[in-house]
């Protein structure tokens, strides 16, 4: 049985998702978004599947501050590890900032080609379509 210090160390999902600052101009996280944390996980940049630990009780989900925070260091943790082979641009010399525009010249190109592969075909006729000048009610 879970006593009442328990209890206080755990938090319903609308209170950390009214805790976490969003990427999007100071809204909350979605109480979904915090559920699907638990249920489906997040995948981190190599693929594997990281979930935030809670525990279910009765009344829904309860979620500790430092699960959260766990949730979100070895998300951090796995991606900087994933990008540590790579090599660091200097964009203040000349050179750092071409290959900073190559790379990004290079991706969008890369995305353009994604979207042309994907994209259903198109008709296109001359003009606009022809009138249709029958009478009304026939």
């Amino acid at each position: 049985m879970a006593t009442s210090t328990e209890l206080c160390l755990y938090k319903s999902l609308s209170e950390i998702a009214d805790s976490l600052a969003s990427n999007r101009k100071g809204k909350t996280v979605n109480v979904l978004t915090v559920s699907r944390w638990i249920k489906r996980g997040c995948r981190d940049v190599a693929g594997r599947v990281i979930r935030l630990q809670a525990r279910r009780y009765p009344d829904g989900w309860r979620v500790t501050e430092r699960a959260v925070e766990e949730f979100f260091e070895q998300l951090t943790k796995n991606a900087l590890e994933s990008y540590a082979h790579l090599e660091p641009l200097n964009t203040t010399s000349p050179r750092g900032t071409a290959k900073l525009l190559a790379a990004n010249v290079v991706r969008r190109a890369a995305n353009a080609a994604r979207n042309q592969e994907t994209a259903a075909p198109t008709k296109r006729g001359r003009g606009r379509p022809p009138k249709n000048n029958a009478p009304v009610g026939s």
